[in-house]
């Protein structure tokens, strides 16, 4: 249960700094087109930078499933560079075992990527993307 728990946080981890990787440039691709898009009203880097910070959970959610393959991989390598995997394999456990979200999931739930998907899906981007269709068009 230990080793899950230090692998779940390791897998955090790497998906938080891929998940941050690709929402800066994304907000970064975004401000630029909200610039280029609403030039002809005055509008200032500010107010772009807030159109292109509620516009980005939208494209994120399309590539949801990226970032968390991404971020497995991210996790399996730091975890073979550090030696780590070879030691949880000497424990006797197989290498995948963090990666199978079928067996005992109710324990594992946050280690799994595919709950991790839904969670992120259903409580951080789509409420984010639907508030900016709130906003009147300038």
């Amino acid at each position: 249960m230990t080793l899950d728990l230090y692998i779940a946080r390791r897998f955090l981890g790497s998906f938080l700094r891929v998940f941050g990787v690709f929402f800066g440039v994304l907000t970064l691709i975004d401000l630029i087109e909200q610039i280029r898009r609403f030039s002809q009203n005055g509008i200032g880097v500010a107010e772009a930078l807030v159109l292109a910070v509620l516009n980005v959970p939208q494209n994120m959610y399309l590539i949801l499933p990226l970032v968390m393959v991404l971020a497995g991989i991210t996790l399996f390598l730091g975890l073979a560079k550090s030696s780590e995997l070879v030691v949880v394999r000497a424990a006797g456990r197989s290498g995948l075992r963090p990666a199978d979200g079928r067996r005992s999931w109710h324990r594992r739930a946050a280690a799994s990527p595919r709950f991790a998907t839904w969670l992120c899906a259903s409580f951080g981007l789509q409420p984010l993307s639907s508030l900016r269709k709130q906003l009147p068009n300038s």
